[in-house]
């Protein structure tokens, strides 16, 4: 050990928030005082006391001895600079009161390492793999490699280590045990931790606000708070006894920076957003307001299942969202929530939602959803094409502005109207379906079951009406047959149909057009009930049959 006196205090070179930071409970021979009024020479377990007004400065509670990281020891102060940790080195700088001496020590596992003066890349030698209760950055620039850093915090509740940000790090030797990130600059800080090591012994790393921190791989859990910020590159979470874990709790922002990035488990996004691409082995849950994103060009493949909870919480499909195994995944949303694929993008999932749906897809014959869409209320502005089924329930109001194309079933009980096509393999309307001046195209061979208000400004392609009351406008066409099926069945043809007319016993039927002298029907005309033949010049009859 060095002693020095008759030399500046390490600490005129600290900043007050450094100082103010430093407010500490002496245990044993220690009284409560500032650190900077230590007793010369006594290295004293100290449990920091976060003072209400010191909060916005604070670092977390824990019991701590701080030294600072000093490659000269031939020099007053802290010169911080490049060299190498070992067992026996002295390059850790304690201090007295203002004052003489000061000493320049080998570390004591369980001590806290300031690093300041000039940033330099500090090599902890192999077999070394000290155990730090802090990591302290005060300057920019600093790279900790080689042997692995163990958190070795006081043993109080809660206790890991710290790592404090005044100025943005590299770390790229292995963190071993539970690492917290945190600063005391406050928002707009700018400071990153990256760690770019395998990390698979960091059981735990929580994200505080106002940093960011970059990673390539993280064994266990990683916690983010609101305002802080996580990337990730690798794997999260291989070191987990289970596929079930939250390996990612966030309430801030969380980005996966590779198209290989995996996480190892479930991740729960409660408030923040969250930009996913990569894979994510079992479920995630959007909470609390949350938004969870999949970028344009990025591809989001999922184990399980997405939950989109209420609270306005939001899914937002740019780029492609898929099942990890056999497909296809399963959207669950609530009420008030938002679901919505962007043109161009693909979700192979099943989608139920009660909130707002948005499908932006282009009607290109591509499938924008390739599995089975339900709403059970809420709102519905759909476009484009979906390989499956098509539920829109009652209670859902419905905007549809492009072509629809629905390759499985289209069940209705909202209430529906559009100016543009859609097409199903069949039809099932127990609400209102207002196609105003579309067409309305049924791919397969079941009729359609009309048992609500069905109006069709242009044409009926392929399919059979049948039941419920069904308006074809002025000039409209159908393209097959068209049965109305009797006990208060309603049918309103004015246009043309290719096929038969078909009206049953108890239905009322009215056919022709007020445009044109007449109706044409193509095949057979059999009236059991009532009919109304309408023409330009004005002529109406009224058969019963």
């Amino acid at each position: 050990m060095v002693l020095r006196r008759n030399k500046s205090h390490v600490l005129d070179d600290l900043s007050l928030q450094q100082r103010l930071r430093s407010v500490t409970l002496q245990q044993n021979l220690c009284d409560f005082r500032w650190t900077d009024m230590m007793i010369p020479g006594l290295r004293c377990s100290t449990a920091i006391v976060t003072l209400p007004l010191l909060a916005a400065l604070a670092m977390p509670v824990g019991a701590q001895t701080l030294t600072f990281w000093d490659i000269d020891d031939g020099t007053a102060g802290v010169q911080g600079g490049t060299g190498t940790w070992t067992d026996t080195g002295q390059n850790f700088l304690t201090v007295g009161p203002p004052g003489p001496p000061e000493s320049n020590d080998a570390f004591v596992n369980g001590e806290g390492v300031s690093f300041g003066g000039t940033a330099g890349t500090v090599t902890i030698a192999a077999g070394t793999s000290p155990g730090v209760s802090e990591l302290r950055f005060t300057v920019d620039g600093y790279v900790l490699t080689g042997d692995e850093i163990r958190s070795q915090p006081p043993v109080i509740p809660g206790g890991g280590a710290v790592i404090g940000l005044e100025g943005s790090a590299t770390i790229e030797s292995d963190l071993d045990g539970s690492f917290s990130v945190e600063t005391p600059d406050g928002p707009g800080s700018g400071h990153t931790l990256f760690l770019t090591g395998t990390n698979a012994g960091l059981d735990e790393l929580s994200v505080g606000a106002d940093v960011t921190v970059d990673a390539v791989d993280i064994g266990g859990r990683t916690n983010v708070a609101a305002d802080g910020t996580f990337l990730y590159r690798g794997t999260v979470g291989s070191t987990l006894p289970g596929p079930s874990d939250d390996v990612i709790v966030s309430s801030g922002t969380v980005r996966a920076e590779d198209a290989g990035a995996v996480v190892d488990g479930d991740v729960v996004l409660n408030g923040g957003e969250a930009f996913l691409q990569g894979q994510v082995v079992d479920d995630i849950d959007v909470n609390a307001g949350a938004i969870l994103t999949v970028e344009a060009g990025n591809a989001l493949e999922v184990g399980d299942e997405v939950t989109v909870d209420d609270a306005g919480s939001s899914l937002l499909v740019r780029g492609d969202l898929t099942a990890l195994g056999a497909g296809p995944l399963s959207i669950e949303a609530g009420a008030d929530t938002t679901v919505q694929v962007f043109n161009g993008a693909t979700v192979e999932a099943d989608i139920t939602t009660g909130g707002a749906l948005i499908l932006e897809g282009a009607a290109d014959g591509l499938a924008d959803v390739t599995g089975d869409v339900e709403t059970t209320g809420g709102s519905a502005d759909i476009q484009g094409d979906i390989e499956g089924d098509l539920t829109l329930g009652a209670g859902t109001t419905v905007t549809q502005t492009g072509v629809l194309a629905v390759s499985g079933d289209l069940t209705n009980g909202a209430d529906v109207v559009t100016t543009a096509d859609v097409s199903a393999d069949s039809v099932t309307n127990t609400g209102s379906l207002d196609i105003d001046a579309g067409v309305l195209t049924i791919n397969g061979t079941d009729p359609l079951d009309n048992q609500g208000v069905l109006t069709v400004g242009t044409q009926v392609v392929g399919g059979v009406l049948n039941t419920g009351t069904a308006t074809i406008e002025d000039g409209g066409d159908v393209d097959n047959d068209f049965v109305n099926s009797g006990a208060g069945a309603i049918g309103t043809i004015l246009g043309n149909v290719d096929g038969d007319v078909r009206n049953e016993d108890g239905g009322t039927l009215t056919f022709g057009s007020l445009t044109d002298d007449g109706a044409t029907v193509g095949g057979s005309f059999t009236n059991l009930g009532t009919a109304e033949f309408l023409t330009a010049a004005g002529g109406l009859t009224v058969v019963t049959g």
